[in-house]
């Protein structure tokens, strides 16, 4: 094989990292920001503690256009990858090259055929395993259906209560809750007021999470890693196959794939 080089999806992926880096600083921001609106609520008949939700911010709506953003640029990277594909096979891209996304075997046999015409059986063949029906690959699809979705509206974000961080000292075995919070919700409930004497710390930490669609109440770093290090792996193997010159590796997280 001869043609083709792996800048035009090395750039995207790049981009796509940045956009990402960019919504882990803000959502981190927004969480420290959150976490001040926290107020402990005493009963001191029923001895019970409560943390609870004393503001409910929004999440900023620019943070939105990010998330597009970072996406399109994921999908567009598997739409470079395919035209070079095609030119290191010697032959000419045309209008409908792109790299198919599709949904069940069938859909890939008939609908494929213009998408991928001039590529090598070969990387045809693995470009087949990479599509959303096979478990492994579900996020090539989420990846997919969720610039598709910001094509054509704004995504919906919710605040969500995901984790926090304890010390030893807590006289029951709290109630932590994880999910979507608004003002007067609580986070967080101990049966019992504990002893002043005992040293403690609660710091609840919020995230940024899809409100519906395919995503609906995963936070959004967690779903972008994912199609991101999907997105990766299919650029990476594809780019052995066809002996693509250049490589993306130091795009990988030091933590290796989420394999989500």
């Amino acid at each position: 094989m001869s043609g083709g080089s792996l800048d035009g999806p090395r750039l995207k992926l790049e981009r796509a990292r940045v956009h990402l880096e960019d919504l882990d600083r803000r959502v981190l921001s927004f969480s420290d920001m959150q976490a001040q609106h926290v107020v402990i609520h005493r009963n001191p008949e029923t001895r019970k503690i409560a943390w609870v939700i004393a503001q409910a911010e929004e999440p900023p709506e620019d943070l939105g256009p990010v998330v597009g953003d970072c996406l399109h640029n994921l999908r567009s990277a598997l739409d470079h990858l395919a035209w070079q594909l095609v030119l290191a096979n010697g032959k000419k891209p045309g209008g409908k090259t792109e790299f198919p996304v599709w949904n069940t075997p069938e859909d890939f046999a008939a609908k494929s055929k213009d998408q991928v015409r001039g590529m090598d059986p070969g990387v045809v063949a693995v470009i087949e395993e990479s599509q959303p029906y096979y478990v492994s690959r579900k996020s090539i699809g989420t990846t997919h259906q969720l610039n598709r979705i910001d094509k054509h509206r704004h995504f919906h974000l919710v605040v969500t209560s995901v984790e926090s961080s304890m010390l030893m000292g807590w006289p029951d075995d709290p109630q932590l809750y994880y999910g979507p919070v608004g003002k007067g919700g609580a986070i967080l409930l101990c049966g019992r007021i504990p002893d002043p004497e005992v040293p403690m710390e609660y710091k609840p930490h919020f995230d940024v999470a899809f409100a519906d669609g395919p995503t609906a109440g995963w936070p959004v770093q967690f779903v972008l890693r994912g199609c991101m290090d999907a997105v990766l792996a299919v650029v990476r193997g594809l780019a052995k196959r066809a002996g693509l010159p250049g490589s993306v590796d130091h795009l990988i997280w030091p933590d290796g794939p989420l394999g989500v």
